[in-house]
């Protein structure tokens, strides 16, 4: 976004160790912050890639425990954020500590400040977020089964569950992998 002129904001939980590196990082981009910082160490996630055998092995860390209070304070951040005329964006997995309640709770108080949400998530967590008021939802074909309660087979099938969502949501973007990708608003489709 900052690449394109838009300005933006990252936000989220980050280890205080890593809060000066993410600093940099992010001020390099041209993004600014609005970290919660925790006690604890920020998770690693690794990806291996063999050109050779087209494979790729991640290696994702279970993350650290989320407090309540630190919670509290993302959620104060969030709601200063939430408001007509912005888009916040959720992605990945809840930290251990954080409930998919929690998290319907968190959506739920940024779209009563009037702010639009994005989601990139899955299970338990995009199950619940999909009962609120959503603008844009991202689910790859397994995200897609869960959201639906089953398995769309085939391209059809695909493009089927799409135009179904749009109806519930204006913009779904369904990601397949190496297979490309669908993205659907109320009556169109690419």
């Amino acid at each position: 976004l900052a690449a394109l002129g838009v300005a933006n904001r990252a936000m989220g939980f980050l280890g205080r160790e890593s809060i000066g590196a993410f600093a940099t990082a992010a001020r390099i981009a041209g993004i600014q912050t609005a970290w919660t910082p925790i006690a604890a160490h920020t998770r690693e996630n690794l990806t291996l890639v063999d050109p050779a055998a087209g494979t790729a092995t991640h290696i994702r860390d279970a993350g650290p425990t989320v407090g309540a209070d630190d919670l509290q304070h993302l959620s104060a951040a969030l709601q200063q954020a939430a408001r007509p005329g912005a888009l916040l964006v959720f992605c990945g997995s809840l930290p251990p500590g954080v409930t998919p309640d929690d998290f319907a709770g968190l959506l739920d108080a940024c779209h009563r400040g009037g702010a639009a949400i994005a989601l990139d998530t899955s299970g338990e967590p995009l199950r619940r977020a999909a009962e609120s008021g959503l603008y844009l939802v991202k689910p790859n074909a397994q995200e897609l089964a869960d959201l639906l309660g089953r398995t769309p087979a085939g391209r059809g099938e695909i493009i089927q569950a799409g135009r179904e969502l749009a109806r519930r949501f204006p913009i779904i973007i369904i990601t397949l992998g190496e297979q490309g990708a669908y993205a659907f608003a109320r009556d169109e489709a690419w």
